[in-house]
């Protein structure tokens, strides 16, 4: 249901044959609903409210984050010994982050909640876990990291966003008129590598962030609420403002705060939102093209080569997020 509402909300705007369609006589909707304030509406503001609710409706904890703040001096490195003993879950945990990644919508998540189960079934001591034992930190930090290289797949390969962090990027991608999917590798093969030294550069970057500024990045959970909040609305606000250098992109920001607050309330995820609102206009220009060269025909759907294995692999697909659900109730 999230998915479809982010398609309904692709059709916004003008279609391919040149025609205006639910704009209801404004020029703010004439070029369509922008991915980016739906984004921060969605996923931060959105939070804003949440937090704000928690805020006025329980203690706050900053005490216990002060506490940990002070005591806190800088990160340990581990030993050569301790990387070595845990390869085997590195290998394990890094597999299983990159086959989740694979499947759209998945995310680190899931790969996290699969990876320390797996870890814990696998350990010999079992009861540790939870209690702050390196190895139930290690397994599903491992596989959450590990999502990112397949995630990329999809996203790069297919125009298939994986999550709705690479629904931005495919959006910034078609504001600098870089095509999705397999045109991508064939038009600008300099472009793909920038993208994958960038990704495997980040996580050398990572460690010397966390290494120097650990001691201050922790002090930012010991900030009370009262300052923290208004701090992110205001950047948010700002992110979406300068997005289009529009008052209406702040509208559509706030309007989707609302609406992914109640989302999150009743259960019903936002981020599929997100990808359907990217996809909308590739979709429907691929579902036009099929109709032409079928000339209105459904069969081309059932019968073309690329259709006989997409279907098997959609039902795989949800076959195993299936399994996946099950897997982390269990």
């Amino acid at each position: 249901m999230s998915g479809l509402l982010g398609l309904l909300l692709s059709t916004i705007g003008t279609d391919l044959f040149g025609s205006l369609r639910f704009s209801f006589g404004t020029r703010f909707l004439m070029s369509g609903i922008s991915v980016v304030p739906v984004v921060v509406g969605l996923f931060a503001l959105s939070m804003v409210l949440e937090e704000a609710n928690v805020y006025f409706h329980q203690e706050e904890y900053s005490k216990v984050y002060l506490d940990a703040a002070k005591n806190f001096k800088r990160m340990k490195m581990p030993s050569g010994k301790t990387i070595i003993s845990h390869m085997p879950m590195f290998i394990r945990d890094g597999l299983i982050g990159t086959f989740v990644g694979f499947l759209p919508g998945s995310g680190g998540n899931i790969a996290s909640f699969i990876s320390y189960n797996l870890e814990k079934k696998l350990s010999k001591t079992p009861e540790k876990f939870g209690t702050g034992f390196e190895d139930g930190i290690i397994a599903p930090e491992t596989a959450n990291n590990a999502t990112l290289g397949g995630i990329l797949i999809p996203t790069l390969v297919l125009g298939i966003p994986g999550d709705q962090f690479t629904a931005v990027m495919l959006g910034a991608f078609l504001i600098h008129g870089l095509p999705v999917g397999p045109l991508l590798f064939r038009e600008n093969p300099v472009f793909i590598y920038v993208v994958f030294w960038t990704a495997l550069f980040c996580n050398f970057v990572f460690v010397v962030y966390g290494y120097l500024g650990g001691k201050y990045f922790v002090k930012i959970a010991a900030l009370r609420k009262s300052i923290l909040i208004p701090a992110i609305a205001v950047i948010a606000l700002t992110g979406s403002f300068a997005s289009s250098n529009m008052i209406y992109s702040v509208g559509v920001a706030i309007i989707f705060a609302l609406v992914g607050f109640l989302f999150k309330r009743y259960d019903y995820p936002f981020a599929p939102i997100v990808l359907g609102l990217t996809l909308g206009a590739t979709i429907e220009n691929s579902l036009l093209q099929s109709l032409m060269m079928s000339r209105n025909g459904l069969k081309i759907f059932l019968t073309r080569p690329v259709s006989v294995f997409s279907l098997p692999a959609l039902f795989c697909f949800l076959s195993l997020h299936s399994l996946n659900r099950t897997f982390m109730a269990v």
